[in-house]
């Protein structure tokens, strides 16, 4: 999830309305998702990785990664105490 336009391609508005639910928040405390698109980020060696269905939401106050969503789209997780990897399979 990111929290600007600018970092997304091929960007499309939701067909429906959808929310994301803060943790530690009230049950009423929900950001829309505005839109979904495109991410590229650099993985191992500098190579580009390209993550679809990244969805946007105006007001988060950072960016968001979910693990298990790039291990679902066919990532491998690598965390140390100071970085995180993300390996694309062969």
């Amino acid at each position: 999830m990111v929290n600007s336009l600018e970092n997304l391609t091929h960007v499309k508005k939701p067909k429906n309305d959808l929310f994301i639910s803060c943790a530690n928040a009230s049950k009423d405390a929900r950001l829309p998702i505005e839109a979904k698109g495109t991410i590229k980020i650099a993985g191992e060696d500098s190579k580009i990785i390209r993550l679809d269905k990244v969805l946007f939401a105006e007001n988060l106050s950072t960016n968001l990664l979910s693990l298990g969503r790039l291990c679902d789209q066919g990532f491998d997780i690598l965390l140390t105490s100071t970085e995180c990897f993300v390996i694309q399979k062969i």
